[in-house]
């Protein structure tokens, strides 16, 4: 009995883990052939480039997971979904799936999805801050995900900051612009 019930909780673990883990743009899906950025998009009822204009909480504290968090994004760009540009987009999130705090006033990648109740939530595709990317192949984790990279066919798109005195790529960065041509061509491709 107790072999069961340890079996059960680790399932369980592993199977929020892996629900509420942030998704990687290297990795591939095994799904229909799709990179994991292509079936982001296509998992998603919404993508847009947006700008986080209001955040709030139904919680009555910090530490209470009833209630709702509330995001007011502005769209910038879209890229699929019945959304436009300048559009205000509120999403509703519950604090206790998955749910994590956005930073105010930050540029995000976003994905949603349509709940059952006709609210927008974040979806388990990886919302993420818009920013530049930087690889140091100094450090061995980004060492690793660079040649994952390389290994994908997706290591050109960054651009080399600095080198190593052999003459080898140092400092990468991908820049915000490069990040949105790629999720527009996905965007494109996958409808």
């Amino acid at each position: 009995m107790i072999r069961y019930l340890s079996v059960t909780v680790m399932l369980l673990f592993a199977a929020d883990t892996y629900a509420c883990s942030p998704a990687f743009p290297w990795a591939l899906v095994e799904n229909e052939g799709m990179t994991l950025e292509e079936a982001e998009v296509a998992g998603s009822d919404a993508v847009f480039h947006g700008f986080l204009k209001e955040a709030r909480t139904t919680a009555l504290s910090d530490s209470d997971f009833e209630g709702e968090r509330h995001y007011i994004f502005h769209v910038i760009e879209r890229f699929k979904g019945n959304i436009s540009a300048q559009q205000r987009i509120e999403v509703v999130q519950s604090r206790g799936y998955c749910s994590f705090p956005l930073q105010f006033d930050r540029e995000y990648l976003v994905y949603l999805e349509i709940g059952e109740d006709g609210y927008y939530r974040l979806g388990n595709a990886g919302t993420y801050i818009l920013d530049e990317k930087t690889l140091d192949l100094s450090r061995p984790g980004d060492k690793a995900e660079y040649e994952t990279l390389q290994s994908i066919g997706d290591a050109a798109d960054y651009t080399i900051k600095s080198t190593f005195d052999d003459g080898s790529p140092e400092v990468l960065t991908l820049s915000k612009e490069k990040q949105l041509d790629k999720i527009r061509a996905i965007a494109r491709r996958v409808r």
